[in-house]
């Protein structure tokens, strides 16, 4: 069972680790035309605002 439900062929390759933002880095082919990502509720340190 696939993790990431944007899951697809290529991520069966090892993809490079690319820095989003200071401190915060992926590992995801689909990563490099990222922006921020939405916060999830209730995840601390997530950026969500209460």
């Amino acid at each position: 069972m696939e993790r990431c439900p944007n899951a697809f062929a290529r991520c069966s390759e090892r993809p490079p680790v690319i820095e989003l933002s200071p401190g915060h880095r992926s590992m995801c082919w689909l990563a490099d035309g990222m922006q921020e990502t939405p916060a999830v509720a209730g995840v601390e340190g997530s950026g969500s605002v209460e």
